[in-house]
């Protein structure tokens, strides 16, 4: 479960931003609050992120996309971080940091690299309400505080090398916290993929789980596989046709991710949601998270441009967030609704997103050309 993402350097992200998943102290609607004995305030099931075009909003998938890539890769020495996404100043390390619950306990894991040597390391956890620090890594120096959390991190450091997490060497040589923080990243965080035709029925082949959750979703728009099957066989000709257009595999690729989350209680990311949807579903598959019936406390993260979206009756002011790109500078930030002074439970979001209350609105010319 994610309490917040840190990122610096990132993007157009220039200084640090901080999107948090942990609830403002606001009377808006209750649904949605997942409440978890180690954290002092509930966390929240869902947000959301919304801004112009440009502005920075798919930075949140591609910070989490960057993270996994590197806690998991093993990149020969030397070698370029395909994610190096520096702001504009290449000789200044990318920061990324994380905080999530997993069975129970708190993890703290920050990591922050150049295009391909890490700088700084840390896992810190909290059995107690008192941090206990793993491993800190500083560079090519690594210290290990607590005997007890130390298993196997001797052996970690000697196959560490400069360019690889040492997470993910530690997790490998037994380090049950090392473990446990590797899989909260790398597993409990399921970045939804856009798919075609061909990938969605490779996938659900792939995964019974995700196969059961289609399927409810082809019940509900009135599809078969049998319809799925003719539009490949039409599309396999070279020609455009069939039954399942690409904003129904859309749907379909995206309610699999939906269900197997929900069900297994692990966190959803999705950027450009609602792209091809009614507003209908994409409402409704919000609710889905913040209902009675989301038992394992699974969350949605989503990015979009569906300003339909902003609806208090549907999502909380802290549950709605801002990516605001400065037009003189060319740095983005985060604005976080519930802090914005002035905004009420059943303030008008659209009218005063339009208004430029939460970031700049671009001023489009009268004349294409």
């Amino acid at each position: 479960m994610l309490v917040d993402l840190s990122f610096q350097n990132f993007g157009p992200f220039c200084d640090r931003a901080v999107f948090s998943m942990e609830s403002a102290r606001i009377e808006d609607i209750e649904e949605g609050l997942l409440r978890i004995a180690v954290l002092p305030v509930p966390i929240l099931a869902t947000s959301s992120l919304f801004g112009a075009n440009a502005s920075g909003k798919s930075c949140l998938v591609r910070v989490l996309d960057a993270l996994q890539f590197m806690v998991g890769s093993r990149l020969p020495e030397g070698a370029r971080y395909p994610w190096f996404e520096p702001n504009r100043n290449s000789n200044l390390p990318v920061w990324i940091g994380i905080r999530f619950v997993r069975e129970g306990t708190l993890y703290d894991y920050r990591i922050s690299y150049t295009a391909n040597r890490i700088e700084f390391e840390s896992l810190t956890y909290y059995p107690t309400s008192r941090p206990v620090s793993v491993f800190i890594r500083s560079g090519g120096e690594f210290v290990f505080r607590n005997r007890e959390a130390s298993k196997g991190l001797k052996e970690a450091e000697r196959k560490c090398t400069g360019n690889t997490a040492f997470l993910g060497w530690a997790a490998d040589a037994g380090n049950r916290m090392c473990s446990e923080a590797f899989r909260g990243i790398s597993e409990d965080i399921v970045i939804h993929r856009d798919e075609g035709l061909k990938e969605l029925s490779a996938h659900m082949r792939e995964s019974i789980s995700f196969r059961n959750h289609v399927s409810r979703a082809m019940r509900i728009i009135g599809i078969t596989e049998a319809d799925m099957n003719a539009s490949m066989n039409v599309s396999s000709t070279g020609y455009p046709g069939g039954t399942v257009s690409s904003a129904t595999v859309r749907f379909l690729s995206l309610m699999g991710d939906v269900g197997a989350t929900i069900q297994q209680g692990k966190t959803l990311v999705a950027d450009d949601f609602g792209e091809g949807l009614q507003t209908e579903i994409s409402k409704w598959i919000v609710r889905s998270f913040c209902s009675e019936s989301n038992v394992s406390g699974a969350q949605l993260l989503f990015a979009t441009n569906d300003r339909s979206l902003l609806d208090s009756d549907l999502l909380r002011r802290d549950q709605i967030w801002f990516s605001d790109k400065d037009p003189d500078t060319g740095n983005s930030s985060l604005v976080h609704v519930s802090d914005v002074l002035g905004i009420r439970a059943h303030s008008d979001l659209q009218k005063l997103y339009s208004e430029g209350r939460f970031g700049h609105v671009p001023v489009l010319p009268k004349n294409l050309f």
